[in-house]
């Protein structure tokens, strides 16, 4: 019989949070044992999705499942696999049924919340973790994406009281401190913010998303020397993240350093031409440099693109 558990995390852009996914590969206690081929089936699967051999443990689990179809875990490690495979409403489809199979599966309900979460479902996803919570109140795990939805929607407060006791459980936990911060910048504690931030690079002195979010506050308090290290940190972990980085750009042109600034900008504009806010940024620098003419073809690019600060900014050149 497969035991253990493995986790995988998964980045959300928009927060700049990682999300906790767990695969329970031993079915509960209220799961009857499976016979020894379905287990064995289940177990290969295992071993074929630990090495990215997706279709061979789909392959798998579908057979298993054939042999033992009421079997909970099965179908909560399928959806995992579904999800490898970007099927996303199949590995939904998989957490439902285990949860029919069994409705005290706290894992299925922790899962199926966190993939609601990943799509956008806050009102589903909040309802699941809740649950999960409900059947087992240990689940950091749980209470660290409910703290997200809750920073989501707009109730830092709310999140910071569940990292706090996160951190009371668990003190060595980078990513709580990480996360927390992100509740700190919603209601503007931009020290607070900054004291989590320095706390999770104490954890973990190779984070790259702490140095990077770390840069962001600190240019929220106008440290800009201190903002460029700290991003300039980031990119020595990670390089091909910084290029075209808008915010390294930023920082360099509030520090003066016009061509570096423009540099980064030429890049994010390769990267997305429609961004018309780099257009913009470039303008400016270009003005400092004295290249109006150049300058005032980013703010019509910008102006065509929507960016509205062009149009004020290209009748101020234009009438010099």
């Amino acid at each position: 019989m497969v035991s253990g558990r493995c986790k995988m995390q998964v980045m959300r852009p928009k927060y700049g949070i990682f999300l906790f996914l767990i695969i329970f590969l031993s079915g509960c206690a209220a799961t009857r044992q499976p016979d020894k081929r379905a287990s064995r089936l289940v177990e290969n699967s295992r071993y074929a999705y630990l090495n990215r051999a997706y279709k061979t443990a789909l392959k798998n689990l579908n057979h298993s499942l054939e042999i033992k179809p009421n079997n909970d875990s099965a179908y909560n490690f399928r959806a995992f696999v579904k999800m490898a495979m970007q099927d996303q409403e199949g590995a939904l489809n998989d957490f439902t049924q285990a949860i029919r199979l069994n409705p005290n599966y706290p894992a299925a309900y922790f899962n199926r919340g966190t993939l609601y979460l990943q799509m956008g479902e806050v009102n589903q996803a909040l309802a699941d973790l809740d649950k999960s919570i409900a059947l087992n109140p240990k689940n950091n795990d749980a209470l660290n994406n409910k703290a997200i939805i809750l920073n989501a929607i707009h109730k830092p407060e709310a999140a910071k009281i569940i990292y706090d006791t996160l951190i009371v459980r668990k003190p060595k936990v980078g990513r709580y401190y990480f996360n927390r911060s992100f509740a700190k910048r919603k209601s503007q504690d931009w020290q607070g913010a900054l004291q989590d931030l320095n706390k999770c690079l104490d954890l973990n002195p190779y984070d790259y998303e702490a140095y990077y979010n770390r840069g962001m506050v600190l240019q929220q308090l106008n440290e800009n020397k201190a903002a460029l290290a700290s991003f300039e940190a980031a990119r020595r972990i990670y390089p091909k993240a910084f290029y075209g980085s808008v915010e390294l750009g930023r920082v360099y042109a509030q520090l003066g350093h016009s061509r570096k600034a423009i540099a980064l900008f030429n890049q994010a504009i390769r990267r997305n031409q429609n961004n018309a806010e780099v257009y913009y940024l470039r303008a400016n620098e270009r003005v400092k440099q004295k290249k109006l003419s150049a300058a005032i073809t980013d703010l019509k690019v910008a102006r065509i693109l929507g960016y509205t600060a062009a149009q004020d900014k290209l009748k101020q050149l234009e009438s010099m």
